[in-house]
């Protein structure tokens, strides 16, 4: 929850998320354990003031507008590939 308010702005609570699975990045030099969480937005959400700085280029895609990225091969993110996959697969 932390992480995501870092990384969007948007302030969640427990009630918001499900942890759909984990999975590792390992790169040979780091193994860190990944969440993949689906998190319930529910318009109400706030948005924090003390976010990261990548925010400022931050753009919000539909799930086929993502599945267009993948297909055309602009999105080649491993960890954003996986990440997805386990949501598609979810159901």
């Amino acid at each position: 929850i932390r992480e995501f308010r870092e990384e969007t702005g948007i302030a969640v609570d427990d009630a918001q998320v499900t942890i759909m699975q984990h999975m590792h990045a390992d790169t040979g030099v780091l193994r860190d354990d990944i969440a993949v969480a689906r998190i319930v937005l529910r318009g109400a959400e706030s948005i924090a003031k003390d976010s990261d700085w990548e925010l400022s280029g931050m753009t919000w895609f539909t799930e086929q507008q993502m599945r267009n990225l993948i297909i055309s091969g602009e999105l080649t993110d491993g960890i954003t590939l996986a990440a997805f996959a386990i949501v598609e697969f979810a159901g």
